[in-house]
C-alpha cells in the first residue's frame, strides 16, 4: 500500500476542505456574490461536473483534465475548466434564446 496512514488520512495536495467558520464565510460570500448577480438579472446555470472528454480536448486543457471510462465505453472527463462547457452548453441548450445571455456559475474544476 502506498502513503501512511496519516497521509490518507489528510486530503491529497490542491484539494481544498473547508470546516466550521471558514465554511459558513465561504458560504456567506456566495451569497452575496447571487444576489448581486439574480439583481442584474442573471440566471444561475449549474453545469455538470463531466462531459465528454473532446469537450476539453487540446493544447492547454487535455493534457491536465482527469478522464476515465463511461459505463458505455465512452471517453470521459472531469471538467478542468468552464469555457468550453458553458459554449457547448449556449451552443446546444440555449441556442434559441435571445442575446445576450446572463448567466452565472460557480463550482469546482479539476486538474492535474
Amino acid at each position: 500500500m502506498n502513503g501512511s496512514s496519516h497521509e490518507r488520512s489528510q486530503v491529497p495536495p490542491g484539494v481544498q476542505c473547508f470546516l466550521g467558520e471558514e465554511a459558513r464565510r465561504r458560504r456567506r460570500i456566495e451569497e452575496r456574490v447571487v444576489s448581486v448577480f439574480e439583481g442584474w438579472g442573471y440566471e444561475e446555470i449549474i453545469p455538470p461536473l463531466f462531459d465528454y472528454a473532446d469537450v476539453f480536448a487540446g493544447e492547454a486543457l487535455g493534457p491536465r483534465t482527469y478522464t476515465f471510462v463511461g459505463r458505455d465505453g465512452s471517453l470521459l472527463a472531469l471538467r478542468p475548466d468552464f469555457t468550453s462547457l458553458l459554449a457547448k452548453i449556449a451552443a446546444g441548450r440555449l441556442a434559441d434564446r435571445p442575446a445576450p445571455l446572463r448567466l452565472y456559475y460557480s463550482g469546482e474544476v479539476l486538474r492535474y
